[in-house]
């Protein structure tokens, strides 16, 4: 396939897009959006962000085994966790060496 080729009449289309696509005149000026526009943003920048609740079902020394990801089938014991984030750190031994992973709480399954 060779260079894609515009003809004038493209170019005028396209730069008619951008100008009714911005929020500035021809001139370069901003226009003032209409008060309904602003409220409605404000509305939604004071709006608190929903968070969800997330149930993690692990406690401290449980032991668990990885079902996805990397770490696969690999077994471990619970160190902490922190239920705002969903994540779920164990502790595994890889190579005889104990190594904290943070893995997210679905990943795991009680054993």
């Amino acid at each position: 396939i060779g260079p894609v080729m515009f003809s004038a009449m493209d170019w005028a289309a396209e730069a008619t897009y951008c100008r009714s696509a911005s929020p500035l005149t021809a001139e370069g000026v901003p226009t003032a959006m209409r008060d309904t526009d602003v409220a409605k943003m404000l509305k939604e920048a004071e709006r608190p962000e929903d968070t969800p609740n997330i149930k993690v079902e692990f406690e401290k020394g449980d032991v668990v085994k990885i079902r996805d990801g990397a770490f696969e089938n690999f077994e471990g014991t619970v160190d902490s966790i922190d239920s705002e984030r969903g994540v779920v750190q164990v502790i595994v031994t890889i190579f005889g060496r104990s190594t904290p992973l943070d893995i997210e709480y679905w990943q795991i399954e009680k054993i």
